[in-house]
């Protein structure tokens, strides 16, 4: 697919023939991912936000959450199961979805058949913090702010820099487990994935780092065996799905011979760190502060909280 972005005070060029052509700036956009919307936020550019697929009570994105309670941004369903009438009705101009491994493939489907523009962001599928924060630039080109995408990327890329210069690494690297059980199977950060790269770069040992690219599920057994001498878990949901440490072991029993388990030295997402991929340099600090093993530093981490049972 070829989009052609032309700004709304110029005239269309005349041989645009195989490219969907979208007026710039986008007053008018479906937002279809909680990390896109605060990309947006980053670039003071929520007000073209005018749908979303979640629900008001879980946004932590103040703006938007007061931007529907006031109804200027309506939620039109789950990706999963949208309104696609009230969409076609009030027409996006655009509509930012996702694709991949975990993508929305059926929706573009429909919107193809229903003549919906989309334009289509993969920042979860990058291999590092520094590419996930780039697709800051795609936004800023539909919000004809691309000067400032490209010093809000390299400001925080300086600051990401920075962090990554004071840990001391001569010091032993914990070893890090991360991941999730759903259906019986464990879902993990692939080996090379964006996570994988920032607990690595945090000062971490990630215990799936020989594991093959694009492996995201294995069993609970082979989950186990890799993370059993892990020195810290991070389960990558939030309490309101898994409340404590008990929760994850009646999943798994096996797991409460973990190290991490063992110590209790567990900790679950915040409820905004899928909102957040515009502080990609503070979830870097926290992993940072979370590896340190101190408990002042650890008092510190913003987007993950420790279990405390």
């Amino acid at each position: 697919r070829r989009i052609l972005l032309v700004p709304k005070v110029c005239t269309i060029p005349k041989n645009t023939k195989g490219s969907i052509v979208i007026r710039t700036p986008v007053e008018n956009a479906l937002v279809c991912s909680s990390t896109q919307a605060s990309l947006l936020r980053a670039l003071d550019a929520v007000d073209i936000i005018k749908m979303v697929t979640m629900k008001k009570e879980l946004w932590e994105i103040k703006e938007i959450s007061d931007a529907m309670s006031s109804g200027k941004i309506i939620y039109t369903g789950e990706n999963t199961s949208p309104d696609f009438e009230t969409i076609l009705d009030r027409r996006p101009e655009v509509a930012f979805v996702f694709s991949g491994h975990h993508g929305m493939q059926a929706m573009t489907r429909k919107f193809d058949e229903l003549g919906i523009t989309y334009a289509v962001c993969c920042d979860y599928m990058e291999q590092s913090p520094a590419g996930k924060l780039e697709w800051i630039k795609f936004f800023g080109l539909f919000c004809d702010k691309e000067r400032e995408a490209e010093l809000f990327f390299e400001e925080k890329l300086k600051k990401i820099g920075e962090i990554a210069s004071r840990i001391d690494r001569k010091k032993p690297l914990p070893k890090v487990s991360w991941g999730l059980i759903y259906n019986g199977q464990v879902y993990i950060a692939a080996s090379d994935s964006y996570v994988a790269s920032m607990i690595n770069m945090a000062g971490g040992n990630y215990v799936f780092s020989t594991l093959p690219p694009k492996y995201y599920t294995i069993s609970i057994e082979e989950f186990y065996m890799r993370s059993k001498d892990a020195d810290i878990l991070i389960f990558s949901t939030m309490k309101l799905f898994c409340p404590t440490i008990e929760s994850i072991v009646v999943q798994a029993p096996i797991l409460a011979k973990m190290k991490s388990i063992s110590n209790k030295n567990v900790w679950y997402l915040g409820k905004d760190y899928y909102q957040s991929s515009d502080k990609t340099d503070e979830i870097f600090e926290d992993l940072c502060l979370m590896f340190s093993d101190e408990t002042s530093a650890q008092n510190n981490v913003k987007h993950f909280i420790k279990y405390k049972e």
